[in-house]
């Protein structure tokens, strides 16, 4: 059967957001739960299959295809990797973009943050994806990476990033950060 747009709704915008929002990685979850199912495995292939193909589908209702690309957080960056890095370009509808940002956040590949951080000029979402990189210590390491090589502008880092940054469980990181910030940051200090 093909995925009707309630369903797209459901699992994108309420199950994946609801377990990315929580700090659980959703293709973990969702595998999980599906491998006592054999049969649901085969059927979570095909949702992914029709999300992409709901994702492309400019007859869609943009919120419609935000979920869609949001299920494609579940799916490897090698497969759905190329169709959420097109909505990273500059003159797409921001809530694409948002859908797309956090889908990749979603994906657990050492491709992400590189594709996140050369696509970050065009970005709308700029606090989404930076708090996306800062789920993993590879995304962490490629933004102070891109700050430090001037890719990234410290001053589009909000002070809550800066003193996540600060506080990273890595005393390298912690060092890099207040080097990069300033120590006075750490206690959430304005810029």
């Amino acid at each position: 059967e093909t995925l009707d747009r309630w369903r797209v709704v459901v699992i994108g915008g309420g199950i994946i957001n609801g377990l990315s929002q929580r700090g659980i990685w959703p293709k973990d979850r969702i595998a999980e739960l599906l491998q006592p199912k054999p049969s649901l495995q085969k059927d979570w292939a095909n949702v992914l299959d029709h999300a992409a193909t709901m994702a492309d589908d400019e007859a869609l209702p943009i919120g419609i295809r935000y979920d869609a690309l949001r299920i494609l957080g579940t799916d490897t960056f090698k497969r759905s990797g190329p169709i959420l890095l097109k909505y990273l370009a500059k003159d797409i509808d921001s809530e694409l973009q948002l859908g797309s940002v956090c889908a990749l956040t979603d994906i657990q590949d050492n491709a992400v943050p590189e594709a996140i951080i050369s696509n970050f000029p065009n970005l709308s979402c700029k606090a989404d994806a930076t708090r996306g990189l800062l789920r993993t210590q590879a995304g962490v390491n490629a933004l102070l990476d891109a700050v430090e090589g001037e890719r990234i502008s410290a001053s589009s880092l909000s002070s809550e990033s800066i003193t996540e940054l600060q506080r990273n469980e890595s005393s390298e990181t912690r060092s890099r950060a207040r080097s990069l910030f300033g120590a006075d940051r750490a206690a959430g200090s304005p810029k």
